[in-house]
């Protein structure tokens, strides 16, 4: 069987070598067996009555199984051409019920039903209906395979198809038993002694040979079912040949061999159906068993890391917790699954309530920082994560979350800015002094004609301003990660300027052009002194790699609401990969073609901080080895444009 959903149905399995091989060997058996008992079809044998009553209930019993078997083929593939075979499969048994009624002796001395042509009318009912439900398989499968859309049978389709192939075999019955006087007569005793009885059966051995050819026709034999149905139906020619045409009278050898072969008609599907059925009970034991290792080794898994893990169903229902789940917040199960909001901080539970139902909502990943309950009741910060699991078919089929302890990793970090913080300030007063120191050298020396420590001295007070703009970053940074970044918000002209900036960097590079193309902008309320901070920011990085030179485009594009400011260079340009993390913190591009250009990787950083305090957005565009392009936008505000 194969692997997939439905091919391990018989109805979908394909054909092969392997799989056709039993069906012929079984045919050429069917055919030379029947070559050699033909010659003595007409060797009268004892008279048994009640052999056709336990035949009639051997085939009653295998089609009904069959039908349950195929059935669930149905249920499963939805496919209208199995529901032709349950309905042929249902028709049999109750013609071969009233069969078993009506045969003269089987258990009393007439009939217990109908008259005495009733049983040979059922017989070519039986035999010759048969074929047809094959036919109509065949024909279902041709236009299963030719359509463009699939259709689905339909529960209320199966109940009408099912009940009217009863209604068919009643009325049959009904006919044969109530009606036999209606019906010419076929035998005399236990002689077929009509032409009309040989006709019929010619006719039904046609109709079989018929849905033979259209079933390898319109099918080709593609599946293994297709195969085993040929079977059936050569197997129910033989059959009708010997129990029919080929004898003179009831009880003659092939009156026997007749019903053995249909005996054995009936078991092919059913046989098949039911090695299917063992197969896939073997083929789910062994799944069942995997997936009960897989469970025990991921919960084992699960309790040895030292992460907080648990799993939601897809309503967001917590269904599992890890062992150190339970260590750490001493809560049971019950009280984790109806009570984990206990666990959460309560100066953070709302905030990470309507975090989480929006994650569930919108079947998003969840991603937070706060803070967790022990079971000493003390709080410690985790990185908490939710990611929703999808099915095969797409459909959300739970959640599965980890918190991961990170309360010593945020009081070394709180650490850091608390160092950084201290240090910026602390270096803040003696660097402004320095400066001052350097600039009344360069004037001492300016003034005395010493211009080669002159030089010096202005040499120095670039490095100093280097520094100086150092521990600005830093102190910015500090001021970010506390909120406390303050903006002092004017109207003023943003073309003017970026005119000024554009100057200043101008003035650094004579290698670059910097071409500012206004288009808009004009008045906006916004900090002036961190926009100018962002776009001395852009600037100089367009400058600094851009090594070989060229022309850095600025313009500005205004909208209703917004104005947008570009910066385009013709540089090495940013790798993909790293284009999503320009704007964190301490973040460098690393490749060979960076690691010459100093910095801490703080400039983009602050920069999409201010634009982002402003309500504005900043991105970038780039292709490594042609340029970058960063874009942001500012609001308007409360300006007069």
């Amino acid at each position: 069987m194969q692997g997939a959903n439905t091919a391990v149905f018989l109805g979908t399995a394909t054909a092969g070598r392997r799989t056709m091989r039993p069906a012929l060997i079984t045919t050429i058996l069917l055919l030379t067996a029947f070559l050699v008992t033909a010659p003595w079809a007409r060797q009268p044998l004892p008279a048994f009555p009640v052999f056709v009553p336990v035949y009639n209930t051997a085939v009653i019993v295998l089609d009904l199984l069959t039908v349950v078997l195929l059935m669930a083929h149905l249920r499963k593939l939805k496919d209208p051409a199995f529901l032709a075979l349950v309905c042929g499969y249902i028709f049999t048994p109750v013609l071969a019920v009233a069969h078993a009624l009506a045969f003269p002796g089987a258990f009393v001395e007439g009939s217990l039903i109908g008259g005495e042509q009733t049983t040979a009318w059922l017989f070519m009912c039986w035999h010759n209906f048969f074929p047809v439900f094959f036919i109509g398989y065949a024909v279902l499968r041709k236009w299963g395979a030719a359509s463009v859309i699939k259709k689905s049978v339909s529960r209320k389709t199966v109940i009408l198809a099912v009940a009217s192939t009863l209604a068919l075999a009643l009325g049959i019955v009904l006919l044969t038993t109530l009606g036999a006087h209606l019906l010419p007569p076929l035998m005399q005793g236990n002689r077929y002694s009509s032409p009309l009885t040989s006709l019929i059966l010619t006719l039904g051995w046609v109709v079989y040979f018929v849905a033979l050819m259209l079933l390898a026709s319109f099918t080709g034999f593609r599946r293994v079912i297709d195969a085993w149905l040929a079977v059936v139906l050569i197997a129910s020619m033989i059959s009708m040949a010997l129990s029919g045409i080929l004898v003179d009278a009831r009880y003659e050898l092939g009156f026997y061999l007749g019903r053995i072969y249909g005996l054995l008609a009936a078991s092919f599907v059913i046989s098949v159906l039911l090695r299917e059925a063992i197969t896939m009970y073997g083929l789910v034991t062994s799944t069942a068993d995997t997936l009960r290792r897989s469970e025990q080794r991921f919960r084992t898994l699960t309790d040895v890391v030292p992460q907080l893990i648990w799993s939601n169903d897809e309503r967001g229902k917590p269904v599992y917790f890890n062992q150190r789940w339970y260590e750490y917040t001493g809560l049971s199960f019950d009280q984790s699954v109806n009570d984990w909001k206990m666990a959460l901080h309560p100066e953070e539970a709302q905030a990470i309530i309507r975090q989480w139902q929006t994650a569930l909502a919108g079947q998003m990943a969840f991603n937070a920082e706060y803070r967790l309950r022990r079971a000493d009741g003390a709080f410690r910060w985790h990185i908490v994560r939710n990611a929703p699991l999808f099915g095969s078919n797409g459909q959300l089929a739970g959640w599965f979350g980890s918190a991961t302890d990170i309360h010593e990793l945020k009081a070394l970090q709180q650490q850091k800015e608390d160092f950084i913080g201290i240090a910026s300030h602390e270096l803040k007063t003696p660097v402004t002094s320095l400066r001052v120191y350097t600039e009344m050298l360069q004037e001492k020396f300016e003034a005395a004609g010493n211009r080669e420590y002159a030089a010096f001295m202005e040499k120095m007070n670039v490095q100093v301003d280097r520094l100086t703009d150092l521990i600005r970053d830093l102190l910015d940074t500090t001021r970010i990660t506390d909120g406390q970044l303050s903006l002092n918000m004017e109207p003023f002209d943003l073309n003017d300027l970026i005119n000024e900036r554009v100057e200043e960097i101008q003035r650094l590079s004579a290698r670059h052009y910097l071409q500012f193309s206004p288009n808009g902008a004009g008045v906006i309320t916004a900090d002036r002194e961190r926009i100018s901070q962002v776009l001395t920011n852009l600037l100089s990085n367009a400058v600094k790699y851009s090594p070989q030179g060229g022309n850095v485009m600025i313009s500005t594009r205004s909208t209703a609401h917004a104005v947008t400011v570009t910066v385009a260079d013709r540089g090495i340009g940013i790798p993909d990969q790293a284009q999503g993390h320009v704007f964190d913190r301490f973040y460098r591009v690393h490749s060979a073609q960076t690691q010459t250009y100093p910095g801490l990787g703080l400039g983009l950083y602050i920069s999409s901080e201010i634009v982002r305090r402003h309500g504005g957005k900043i991105a970038v565009e780039s292709r490594e080895g042609a340029g970058a392009t960063f874009r942001f936008s500012i609001p308007y505000g409360k300006a007069k444009t």
